[in-house]
């Protein structure tokens, strides 16, 4: 008996090449080759998307490299400092996986379930939040924000998160607490609260925490009148005083953990 093996679909074949190339550009970012890695995912991306999408939607593989390059450019176009570019590939991230959950029946409300779910989709959001942030596209930097932070002073923690950090939940508690400060020191930026040229300083927030950005969060949570300014801006941005409220307590909670020698 002859036993004839299936041709693999190219489609197929090239998401296993993208598959291999995503590991390859992840050596040229251990690397420090940043912009070299961002070139190369572009055009492993834009190969991906030359097929049919017909023929992407029946690939998995396919869908899911997708994702996986799209995540990965918004985050290293923000960090080359490319913010209309972050802003866009975020953008892209969110029709392509909203468009893949359309397609398995979910309605909108289960799909922003999905999406909340998801820490992936948390990154995302956060790098298109310090992208508009740098533009001074401030209201739309906090909403982005709030769109995983959620608006009131109770937020909702997903299991991504959660097992993002092993389930420690000191690690989970301060990285919340950190967004939250992110939040509440943009509404201090547009309050005009903080210099402008502190900016450049929220982009490495996530790399570690600015002292500096710290201690003057700090400064204003302890101001009656910079803190009705910084209330304002929440509000303008259409999220409850009782959402700035637990960003306060979060900005406290980071300030007791500075080295007593800062």
């Amino acid at each position: 008996m002859i036993f004839f093996r299936r041709k693999e679909k190219p489609v197929k074949k090239a998401a296993k090449e993208a598959e291999k190339q995503y590991r390859k550009i992840s050596d040229m970012l251990s690397k420090g080759k940043f912009e070299e890695a961002y070139n190369e995912s572009i055009e492993v991306y834009k190969s991906l998307k030359s097929f049919p999408q017909s023929e992407i939607d029946e690939c998995p593989e396919a869908i899911n490299c997708i994702l996986s390059y799209l995540y990965r450019l918004c985050a290293l176009a923000r960090l080359l400092k490319k913010f209309d570019e972050c802003i866009n590939w975020g953008s892209e991230y969110f029709n392509e996986i909203k468009r893949v959950y359309a397609k398995r029946g979910l309605s909108e409300s289960e799909i922003a379930k999905r999406l909340r779910e998801n820490d992936i989709t948390w990154t995302v959001w956060f790098n298109m939040a310090l992208a508009n942030f740098m533009k001074g596209n401030y209201v739309e930097a906090l909403n982005l924000i709030s769109e995983y932070l959620g608006r009131s002073k109770k937020i909702d923690v997903p299991d991504a998160i959660i097992e993002r950090f092993r389930g420690n939940v000191r690690l989970v508690t301060r990285f919340i607490a950190e967004q939250q400060l992110t939040r509440f020191l943009i509404a201090s930026f547009m309050a005009e609260l903080i210099p402008e040229e502190h900016k450049e300083l929220v982009l490495i927030i996530d790399k570690g925490l600015a002292e500096n950005l710290l201690k003057e969060a700090i400064e204003i949570a302890s101001n009656k009148e910079k803190l009705e300014k910084v209330f304002e801006k929440y509000v303008e941005a259409g999220i409850p005083k009782e959402a700035a409220e637990a960003d306060i307590l979060a900005v406290k909670m980071l300030g007791k953990t500075m080295p007593k020698s800062s």
